[in-house]
């Protein structure tokens, strides 16, 4: 019965680590995304061309470049 509850508690501290892991880099990335500085920054997106598929065109890809 203690092992069980020792694999579990191994269990939920990983998924709870994972999990702050997530929050952490999301609230790195918004952080950077509501920047007035970066919108701009040339050198922070990507210059590359996406394929749209609703329009069935190639299209040029000016998204930003996250940290995360």
């Amino acid at each position: 019965m203690n092992v069980i509850i020792i694999i579990g508690m191994i269990f939920l501290g990983v998924c709870a680590g994972f999990a702050a892991k997530k929050l952490i880099e999301g609230i790195i990335n918004l952080s950077v995304l509501l920047k007035k500085g970066n919108r701009f920054d040339v050198s922070r997106q990507k210059n590359g061309i996406v394929y749209n598929k609703k329009e069935k065109k190639l299209e040029a890809d000016q998204s930003m470049i996250l940290p995360f």
